[in-house]
């Protein structure tokens, strides 16, 4: 198993992950739009490929520069993980390599949001070290990072 953060340099890697995971497909994905977001410093693809470089899981965030702060913030946009590789850790790595990319990067705070319905999701926000924050039909999960 081999979990990172893709580069420019993933740009095929990085299609084959978003053509094969992603829940409803990517409808107008070219090789220019994943170059363009991996090429981003402050957007995030992280993958998880098995042993035969086949992609079972992938994460998107954005880290986002506020004015009234002084380090920026990171949301933790979705992450899916395929069916058979479920709770076998892949999802609490991968959410930890981006916490850890946070502290690298000075973030100070991750959040994300699931709904209530969502009971994998806010298990693993929990387990990571999340605090929640209900509002009406809508979890939100904050990392506090300072």
């Amino acid at each position: 198993m081999q979990i990172r953060r893709l580069g420019t340099e993933d740009a095929s890697i990085a299609t084959t992950v978003i053509e094969t995971m992603k829940p409803h497909g990517a409808s107008d994905m070219t090789q220019t739009s994943v170059s363009r977001f991996l090429g981003s410093d402050d957007r995030y693809q992280g993958t998880a490929l098995d042993d035969h470089d086949l992609p079972v899981g992938f994460l998107l965030a954005y880290e986002l520069v506020r004015a009234e702060r002084a380090s920026p913030m990171m949301l933790l946009y979705e992450i899916e993980i395929s069916e058979p590789w479920r709770r076998k850790g892949v999802a609490t790595t991968m959410v930890n390599l981006l916490k850890g990319l946070c502290a690298d990067r000075d973030v100070c705070k991750m959040w994300v949001e699931t709904t209530k319905s969502n009971i994998a999701a806010r298990d693993l926000y929990l387990s990571t070290g999340a605090d929640l924050t209900n509002d009406e039909g809508c979890l939100s999960f904050t990392y506090n990072l300072e």
